[in-house]
């Protein structure tokens, strides 16, 4: 393998710059290498990041669109129309998760819902800083074909066997969060991350989120190290580009590496 220099970007976004962490992985030697960056980023100082030198991929914890029937719906009842939604729990799902979240719930578990949960705030300020990249990357979509990628840390965590009970607020978080990075310091050199993980019990499972982010990042421009999100020409293609798409690994830890081959 060439020593190329490639970089990876994840983001742990929150609502406001406190609560947000960003990880970056240099993939340029034998073992790449995590470093955290600075705490309290704008959102400004985060599309910097993103448009950072080597950068070539971003994984951002945060969904990317909300459901295109609650919008739907939001819109009609805004407009005195009737309320599209229907009655029953059936009915208001199709409002509260997105194609992408239904897909990943019937594998996994229910991803928080962008237009019922507080997550919500978050998708707000993930929106600002989509738009603001997009006058940067006109070829910027949701669907994580461009630079930025949306992720899943809890699902991406329990495909790599990272998903360590506790690691957030448990009452052995600590012993949680040093199990996960050993386990993915067989892959990238982690020390640099690991005072931040371990000193803030409120903050390191932010920069743990990140870190994963920033794998999955570099999964997806491993051949074959995410799955494909819908055909084009399809309904779910056109959904998911309007909602957006989670980027699933599907390749072992051990075989992501975002480098290009010798020749």
């Amino acid at each position: 393998m060439a020593a190329v220099t490639v970089a990876t970007l994840g983001v742990d976004l929150a609502a406001e710059p406190v609560g947000t962490a960003v990880v970056r992985l240099d993939w340029d030697d034998a073992q790449p290498r995590a470093t955290v960056l600075p705490r309290r980023m704008s959102d400004a100082q985060l599309v910097e990041a993103i448009a950072g030198i080597g950068i070539a991929k971003v994984g951002i914890d945060c969904p990317f669109g909300w459901p295109a029937g609650f919008v739907d719906a939001v819109s009609a009842h805004a407009a005195g129309r009737t309320w599209p939604g229907g009655e029953g729990p059936a009915a208001r799902r199709i409002l509260r998760l997105r194609l992408t979240d239904r897909e990943v719930a019937a594998r996994f578990k229910e991803p928080l819902s962008v237009s019922s949960t507080y997550i919500g705030a978050t998708a707000m300020r993930c929106a600002s800083i989509l738009n603001a990249w997009r006058s940067r990357d006109p070829k910027h979509d949701r669907v994580g074909t461009g630079r930025l990628i949306e992720v899943y840390p809890a699902l991406a965590m329990r495909h790599w066997h990272l998903d360590m009970p506790g690691y957030k607020n448990g009452d052995n978080w600590a012993k949680a969060r040093k199990d996960i990075l050993n386990a993915v310091g067989h892959t990238v050199d982690v020390e640099e991350v690991r005072e931040a993980v371990l000193q803030s019990k409120t903050y390191g499972d932010d920069v743990i989120d990140a870190l994963v982010a920033a794998l999955v990042a570099a999964s997806a421009m491993t051949p074959g190290g995410v799955e494909p999100p819908p055909a084009s020409d399809t309904d779910e293609r056109r959904i998911a580009e309007i909602e957006g798409w989670i980027a699933v690994p599907s390749l072992p830890l051990h075989e992501v590496d975002p480098r290009p081959a010798s020749p």
